[in-house]
């Protein structure tokens, strides 16, 4: 659903390839969440978010693959991963609170 934004030949256009590879990374970590990181309990949350921050910085060992360019923005540093949502259309992350 996310992607769909893509769908306006006007959104993407005028965008370089770097702009829409934020976007669909964003997309697609913002579903992983939501899908995926979703089924943790609370108690959990805090670990997995430091955890799943790791990974996407490419450093949660050796085993995985380093990315070579960053996939979260420093904006989730503030807070967890489940504090935010993801508004394609703008290509930004924006805290729940601050949707209000």
């Amino acid at each position: 659903m996310l992607l769909k934004v893509f769908e306006e030949e006007a959104y993407w256009k005028d965008m370089d390839k770097k702009k829409v590879a934020q976007v669909i990374d964003s997309s697609f970590i913002y579903s992983c969440v939501w899908s995926i990181c979703i089924s943790i309990d609370t108690d959990g949350r805090k670990k997995f978010d430091k955890y799943f921050k790791s990974v996407c910085e490419g450093q949660a060992g050796d085993h995985l693959k380093k990315f070579t360019r960053k996939l979260l923005p420093s904006i989730l540093d503030r807070g967890t991963i489940y504090d935010y949502v993801f508004m394609a259309e703008n290509n930004e992350w924006k805290n729940w609170q601050d949707l209000a």
